[in-house]
C-alpha cells in the first residue's frame, strides 16, 4: 500500500487569487517552463539598412522549442490553460566568442484546469489571475501568447553634419538612425497580430514593449549605423459568445496597431 503524500502543485498564485480562481471554475494545476538557449554566427554587420534574418529565425526557433516543452508538462499536469506566462529574452554579445552572439529565450507560466473555458485547445497567456476574472466577468476569453520579434540594422547615410557656431558638431538628431526603432516596432507588430490571428484572437492585451538600440560607427568616418531590436509580448483575446455579460466591448485587429 503507498502512503506516500501526494506531490504539491506550485505556482504564483496569492491565497486570494486562489479563493477567486475557484469561483469561476478555474484550478490551478503547477508551473510549466520552457527555456531555449542559441547561438547563432553574425560575422560583420552589413552596410545595408535591412533586417538581420539570422536573429528572426534564431528567435522564431527558440519560441517553438520553449511552446514545446510547456505544452508537454502541461499535458502532463492534464492542464488546458496557462496563465500568468512570464517571458525574459536575454542577449549576450560575447559570450560564444567575436563572431557570435548568444541569447537565452526563457517562458514561465501557471498551468490551470479550467472548467469554463470555450476553447478545445490549451491557452497561453500572460494575463495574471486577478485580471482573468475581469475578463471573465466582462465576457471575454484569453486565446493564446501573441509575441513580435525584429532585429534591424539601420544605417544613416544621408545625415549632414551641424557644425555649431565655435566649429565643433552641435547637438543633432540622427534622423536616419531615428527611424530604425519605428521599423523594427512596425515589423514586430505585425507579427505580434499574425500569431493573434492564429489563436483565433480578436484583440491583445497587455502588451509589453522591449527595445534596445546598439550605435556603431561615426558620422565623420561615414558609416554610422545602428542595431535596433524590438520585442513585443502580449496576450490574444475573443469574445466568449456563451458569455452571460452586458459589457459589450468592440475589437479588432489591425496590422500596425496594438
Amino acid at each position: 500500500m503507498n502512503t506516500e503524500a501526494p506531490k504539491p502543485w506550485v505556482g504564483s498564485l496569492s491565497p486570494s487569487e486562489l479563493l477567486a480562481l475557484t469561483h469561476i471554475g478555474i484550478e490551478p494545476a503547477g508551473q510549466v517552463y520552457g527555456i531555449s538557449v542559441q547561438a547563432m554566427w553574425t560575422g560583420n554587420l552589413p552596410v545595408t539598412t535591412l533586417e538581420i534574418e539570422g536573429e528572426r529565425d534564431g528567435f522564431n526557433q527558440a519560441l517553438t522549442e520553449c511552446m514545446f516543452l510547456m505544452n508537454a508538462q502541461a499535458d502532463e499536469l492534464g492542464a488546458n490553460g496557462v496563465l500568468e506566462c512570464q517571458v525574459k529574452y536575454e542577449i549576450d554579445m560575447a559570450l560564444a566568442g567575436p563572431s557570435y552572439i548568444t541569447f537565452k529565450l526563457e517562458i514561465t507560466g501557471t498551468a490551470v484546469k479550467d472548467r469554463s473555458s470555450i476553447s478545445s485547445s490549451r491557452y497561453f497567456a500572460t494575463i495574471s489571475c486577478g485580471e482573468m476574472i475581469a475578463m471573465r466577468k466582462a465576457g471575454y476569453e484569453p486565446c493564446g501568447l501573441a509575441i513580435g520579434n525584429c532585429s534591424y540594422h539601420q544605417v544613416a547615410w544621408r545625415q549632414q553634419i551641424q557644425v555649431g557656431a565655435f566649429g565643433f558638431w552641435a547637438n543633432q538628431e540622427i534622423t536616419e538612425l531615428t527611424q530604425g526603432p519605428y521599423t523594427a516596432r512596425e515589423i514586430a507588430s505585425n507579427r505580434m497580430v499574425q500569431m493573434a490571428r492564429a489563436s483565433g484572437g480578436t484583440g491583445i492585451v497587455g502588451v509589453d514593449v522591449r527595445s534596445s538600440v546598439y550605435p556603431s560607427g561615426s558620422l565623420a568616418g561615414g558609416t554610422m549605423a545602428a542595431l535596433c531590436r524590438m520585442l513585443l509580448i502580449g496576450s490574444a483575446i475573443r469574445r466568449n459568445p456563451n458569455a452571460d455579460s452586458k459589457v459589450d466591448f468592440k475589437t479588432n485587429l489591425s496590422i500596425g496597431q496594438n
